[in-house]
Protein backbone atom coordinates (compact mmCIF):
# COMPACT_ATOMS: atom_id res chain seq x y z
CA UNK A 1 0.00 0.00 0.00
CA UNK A 2 2.42 2.41 0.85
CA UNK A 3 4.36 1.95 -3.08
CA UNK A 4 1.08 2.45 -4.34
CA UNK A 5 0.93 5.72 -2.07
CA UNK A 6 3.99 6.73 -2.91
CA UNK A 7 3.68 6.02 -6.56
CA UNK A 8 0.34 8.34 -6.73
CA UNK A 9 2.36 10.64 -5.34
CA UNK A 10 5.02 10.64 -7.41
CA UNK A 11 2.93 10.72 -10.89
CA UNK A 12 1.27 13.79 -9.10
CA UNK A 13 3.96 15.37 -8.68
CA UNK A 14 4.92 14.67 -11.83
CA UNK A 15 1.97 16.12 -13.63
CA UNK A 16 3.83 19.20 -12.44
CA UNK A 17 5.93 19.88 -15.78
CA UNK A 18 3.55 19.39 -18.35
CA UNK A 19 1.29 21.70 -16.74
CA UNK A 20 4.34 24.32 -16.66
CA UNK A 21 5.15 23.40 -20.14
CA UNK A 22 1.64 23.32 -21.36
CA UNK A 23 1.17 26.82 -19.78
CA UNK A 24 4.29 28.04 -20.96
CA UNK A 25 3.59 27.36 -24.70
CA UNK A 26 0.09 28.80 -24.58
CA UNK A 27 0.62 32.21 -22.77
CA UNK A 28 4.20 32.64 -21.54
CA UNK A 29 6.52 31.64 -18.20
CA UNK A 30 4.60 33.45 -15.77
CA UNK A 31 1.28 31.48 -16.44
CA UNK A 32 3.19 28.46 -16.93
CA UNK A 33 5.05 28.64 -13.33
CA UNK A 34 1.69 30.27 -11.42
CA UNK A 35 -0.38 27.07 -13.21
CA UNK A 36 2.59 24.32 -11.86
CA UNK A 37 2.34 25.73 -8.53
CA UNK A 38 -1.02 26.22 -8.21
CA UNK A 39 -1.12 22.17 -8.97
CA UNK A 40 1.44 21.92 -6.52
CA UNK A 41 -1.18 23.13 -3.99
CA UNK A 42 -4.38 21.86 -5.15
CA UNK A 43 -5.71 20.12 -2.87
CA UNK A 44 -6.94 17.35 -4.89
CA UNK A 45 -3.29 16.92 -6.13
CA UNK A 46 -2.04 16.42 -2.89
CA UNK A 47 -4.92 14.40 -1.19
CA UNK A 48 -6.16 11.78 -3.80
CA UNK A 49 -2.57 9.98 -4.04
CA UNK A 50 -2.81 9.84 -0.45
CA UNK A 51 -6.49 8.57 0.14
CA UNK A 52 -7.22 6.81 -2.99
CA UNK A 53 -5.49 4.51 -4.75
CA UNK A 54 -6.51 4.44 -8.09
CA UNK A 55 -5.38 5.36 -11.32
CA UNK A 56 -6.30 9.30 -11.36
CA UNK A 57 -2.56 10.41 -10.89
CA UNK A 58 -1.51 8.54 -13.38
CA UNK A 59 -4.38 9.24 -15.81
CA UNK A 60 -3.94 13.33 -15.03
CA UNK A 61 -0.24 12.98 -15.85
CA UNK A 62 -1.18 11.11 -19.12
CA UNK A 63 -3.72 13.66 -20.04
CA UNK A 64 -0.99 16.26 -19.18
CA UNK A 65 1.57 14.79 -21.27
CA UNK A 66 -1.17 14.26 -23.89
CA UNK A 67 -1.78 18.21 -24.19
CA UNK A 68 1.85 19.21 -24.04
CA UNK A 69 2.46 17.00 -26.54
CA UNK A 70 -0.36 17.70 -28.76
CA UNK A 71 0.93 21.22 -29.01
CA UNK A 72 4.53 20.25 -29.74
CA UNK A 73 3.09 17.70 -32.68
CA UNK A 74 1.39 20.75 -34.68
CA UNK A 75 4.68 21.72 -36.03
CA UNK A 76 6.39 17.99 -36.39
CA UNK A 77 7.14 16.40 -39.53
CA UNK A 78 8.71 13.66 -37.64
CA UNK A 79 7.47 9.85 -38.07
CA UNK A 80 8.88 9.16 -35.15
CA UNK A 81 7.18 11.91 -33.11
CA UNK A 82 3.84 10.72 -34.28
CA UNK A 83 4.67 7.08 -33.37
CA UNK A 84 5.46 8.35 -30.22
CA UNK A 85 2.27 9.98 -29.88
CA UNK A 86 0.19 7.19 -30.93
CA UNK A 87 2.40 4.75 -28.09
CA UNK A 88 0.93 7.23 -25.60
CA UNK A 89 -2.00 7.59 -26.50
CA UNK A 90 -2.64 3.51 -26.29
CA UNK A 91 -0.81 3.96 -22.82
CA UNK A 92 -3.11 6.22 -21.65
CA UNK A 93 -6.14 4.32 -23.22
CA UNK A 94 -4.66 1.17 -21.24
CA UNK A 95 -4.80 3.30 -17.76
CA UNK A 96 -8.12 4.72 -18.25
CA UNK A 97 -10.33 4.09 -21.08
CA UNK A 98 -12.62 7.33 -21.26
CA UNK A 99 -9.20 9.66 -21.89
CA UNK A 100 -10.19 8.04 -25.50
CA UNK A 101 -13.01 10.10 -26.25
CA UNK A 102 -10.62 13.00 -27.13
CA UNK A 103 -8.62 11.41 -29.13
CA UNK A 104 -10.48 12.20 -32.15
CA UNK A 105 -10.81 15.87 -31.41
CA UNK A 106 -7.00 16.37 -30.50
CA UNK A 107 -6.30 14.60 -33.85
CA UNK A 108 -9.02 16.82 -35.28
CA UNK A 109 -7.09 20.12 -34.02
CA UNK A 110 -4.08 18.97 -34.97
CA UNK A 111 -4.49 18.36 -38.89
CA UNK A 112 -6.81 21.83 -38.90
CA UNK A 113 -3.72 23.37 -37.76
CA UNK A 114 -1.25 21.99 -40.27
CA UNK A 115 -3.59 22.50 -42.61
CA UNK A 116 -3.08 26.28 -42.08
CA UNK A 117 0.09 25.81 -41.88
CA UNK A 118 0.33 23.67 -45.59
CA UNK A 119 1.86 20.82 -43.60
CA UNK A 120 0.70 17.66 -44.85
CA UNK A 121 -0.97 15.13 -41.73
CA UNK A 122 -3.12 12.84 -43.21
CA UNK A 123 -0.20 10.39 -43.49
CA UNK A 124 1.09 11.13 -39.69
CA UNK A 125 -2.19 10.53 -38.26
CA UNK A 126 -2.66 7.07 -39.64
CA UNK A 127 0.42 6.44 -38.15
CA UNK A 128 -0.87 7.78 -34.61
CA UNK A 129 -3.91 5.67 -35.56
CA UNK A 130 -2.07 2.95 -36.31
CA UNK A 131 0.35 2.90 -32.90
CA UNK A 132 -2.57 3.61 -30.89
CA UNK A 133 -4.23 0.44 -31.92
CA UNK A 134 -0.93 -1.47 -31.83
CA UNK A 135 -0.63 -0.82 -28.22
CA UNK A 136 -4.18 -2.14 -27.65
CA UNK A 137 -4.34 -4.84 -29.69
CA UNK A 138 -2.62 -7.24 -27.30
CA UNK A 139 -4.85 -6.69 -24.61
CA UNK A 140 -8.25 -7.01 -26.63
CA UNK A 141 -7.18 -10.32 -28.15
CA UNK A 142 -6.68 -11.43 -24.24
CA UNK A 143 -9.87 -10.02 -23.65
CA UNK A 144 -11.72 -11.86 -26.46
CA UNK A 145 -10.49 -15.94 -25.21
CA UNK A 146 -10.75 -14.45 -21.42
CA UNK A 147 -14.24 -13.37 -21.37
CA UNK A 148 -15.51 -14.89 -24.70
CA UNK A 149 -16.04 -11.59 -26.71
CA UNK A 150 -14.80 -8.23 -27.76
CA UNK A 151 -13.82 -5.81 -24.78
CA UNK A 152 -12.38 -3.21 -25.26
CA UNK A 153 -9.56 -2.59 -22.66
CA UNK A 154 -11.04 -2.33 -19.10
CA UNK A 155 -14.33 -1.13 -17.93
CA UNK A 156 -15.61 -0.93 -14.44
CA UNK A 157 -18.68 1.65 -15.74
CA UNK A 158 -21.44 -1.26 -14.78
CA UNK A 159 -19.91 -1.67 -10.98
CA UNK A 160 -19.54 1.93 -10.52
CA UNK A 161 -23.40 2.09 -12.13
CA UNK A 162 -24.51 0.01 -9.54
CA UNK A 163 -22.78 1.03 -6.69
CA UNK A 164 -24.33 4.69 -7.38
CA UNK A 165 -27.35 3.67 -8.26
CA UNK A 166 -27.95 0.89 -5.54
CA UNK A 167 -29.95 1.74 -2.67
CA UNK A 168 -28.67 -1.52 -0.70
CA UNK A 169 -25.61 -0.47 -0.95
CA UNK A 170 -24.83 2.19 2.01
CA UNK A 171 -20.69 2.54 1.64
CA UNK A 172 -19.14 2.37 -1.96
CA UNK A 173 -15.31 2.69 -0.01
CA UNK A 174 -14.31 -0.60 1.40
CA UNK A 175 -12.37 -3.66 0.35
CA UNK A 176 -15.62 -5.48 -0.69
CA UNK A 177 -18.80 -4.82 -2.75
CA UNK A 178 -21.28 -6.81 -0.68
CA UNK A 179 -24.17 -4.80 0.60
Amino acid sequence: MLFCQTMNSAFSAGTCWPIHAIGKKVFGERVGLASAWLWVFLPYAVLFPLEWTWDQSLAALMLALIVCATLNLRESTSALHWSGYGLLWGFTALVNPTACILLPFMLAWLMIRRRQAARPSAGLVMRTVFMFLLVLLPWTIRNYYAVDGLVFVKSNFGLELWLGNNPAVKETIRGTFIP
